[in-house]
């Protein structure tokens, strides 16, 4: 008998162990690398945050998939990095990481293998795995590849191969992609080939680069591809109006605006006062951002129902956020008040929009409406995002004890 619930036990135990995700190394980063050289495995990082909600995502439904565990605890050395504490901060600049999640495929040496971002279903997840492993039985390192290029800037199969190289070690390549349209002939520069090249790099393209002109030249043979290159174009957009609002760049910003107002007003349609809006916002102008956020939040709200208006709605919600966070006037507080109002009416169960309401509500000294609203939010929380149900109770907590929930 005895015997039988010993055998039981190491059955169940088994079981208990193949059934079980990524198991994450608790060890600090040379204990890791002694690991991976030991083992002669290659490491996976997750790199996040606490605040990120695609990490959460990640860690809460892909990562502890017996399928995912399989195959990761088997391949790699597997641990996580907080990108804001630690030994995650210099993992950060090491590594140039500037969006979470941020998943590095490393040698035991440290050397990275491949860089990918955002949260993806099991399958997309997985398939990083193959990747990698093509990239551990391929002897030519990037260094061998940088000294290529020198030799071969004008072979466009190389530039090809090269770019695709680039884009497993997650670094950009708009300036490669630019000299390679350079080296075709204007007929060739539309393809099904080339598209698959503009989505790889979309979060790279800006206004003033070749891919750019491209797109805006050959618009409608993109189209006749089944492309819409109005999208990519929107992308350059936005890139070009980060590298502003980085450099501090009018100049630039009046060029952003002057593209966008070329785009049809189909495709998200923006007033100059949103891109004025974000720019001042990000460089602490707060005057000159209240006046532009009032003249794009009037727009908004003067806008009809039709296929954008989950788009309105976000937005809406986005801008009454901004103001919750960043104005004391309680009249612009209040025309914020009227943007949320509306973002709810577009969509009555999104708990964001219910908290940001609740938020304002506050804010203006109107308590007992705020308690109601965030009650609602955080039982909307309960049944759609587990992660966040402890950050929605201590703000309705606050509100109960009459504390204060802003800066």
């Amino acid at each position: 008998m005895k015997q039988n619930i010993l055998m039981i036990t190491f059955f169940f135990a088994l079981l208990i162990g193949y059934s079980q995700g990524i198991e994450f190394e608790q060890l600090n980063w040379n204990e890791v690398l002694e690991k991976a050289t030991q083992n002669q495995k290659p490491i996976f990082v997750d790199v996040y945050t606490s605040w990120c909600r695609p990490c959460k995502m990640m860690s809460s439904q892909v990562f502890p998939l017996s399928e995912v565990g399989e195959v990761y605890n088997s391949k790699f050395i597997c641990v996580k990095m907080d990108a804001e504490k630690g030994e995650g901060i210099q993992m950060v600049k090491d590594y140039d990481i500037h969006s979470y999640p941020t998943y590095i495929f490393l040698y035991a040496t440290g050397e990275l293998i491949l860089k990918a971002t955002g949260s993806m279903p099991q399958d997309e997840f997985l398939a990083l795995t193959i990747h990698v492993e093509k990239e551990l039985n391929n002897p030519k390192s990037i260094t061998d590849w940088e000294i290529e290029y020198v030799q071969k800037k004008t072979d466009t199969a190389f530039l090809r191969l090269y770019m695709e190289k680039q884009a497993l070690l997650g670094k950009s390549n708009a300036i490669l992609f630019d000299e390679y349209l350079a080296l075709l002939p204007v007929e060739q520069r539309v393809s099904k080939s080339i598209i698959d090249i503009y989505f790889r790099e979309k979060d790279n393209i800006k206004i003033h680069s070749l891919a750019y002109s491209n797109l805006k030249d050959n618009r409608a043979k993109f189209t006749k591809l089944g492309s819409i290159c109005v999208l990519f174009m929107l992308s350059a957009i936005e890139n070009s109006l980060i590298e502003a609002i980085k450099n501090r760049n009018e100049k630039l910003l009046e060029e952003v605006i002057a593209e966008n107002e070329k785009i049809p007003l189909l495709f998200l349609p923006r007033m100059k006062e949103y891109f004025y809006m974000r720019y001042f916002k990000a460089t602490n102008d707060l005057e000159k951002f209240i006046t532009n956020a009032i003249i794009y939040g009037t727009w908004l709200m003067n806008q009809k129902a039709n296929i954008l208006e989950n788009y309105y709605g976000y937005e809406l919600n986005s801008i009454a956020r901004d103001f919750y966070e960043k104005v004391t006037d309680l009249r612009a507080i209040k025309k914020a008040l009227c943007w949320s109002k509306r973002s709810l009416e577009i969509s009555p169960d999104n708990y964001m929009y219910l908290d940001t309401y609740a938020h304002l509500l506050y804010k203006i000294g109107k308590r007992s409406k705020a308690i109601s609203q965030q009650t609602k939010a955080l039982n909307l929380v309960k049944k759609q995002n587990e992660e966040e149900i402890e950050i929605y109770k201590e703000t309705l907590r606050k509100m109960k004890q009459r504390e204060k929930i802003w800066e």
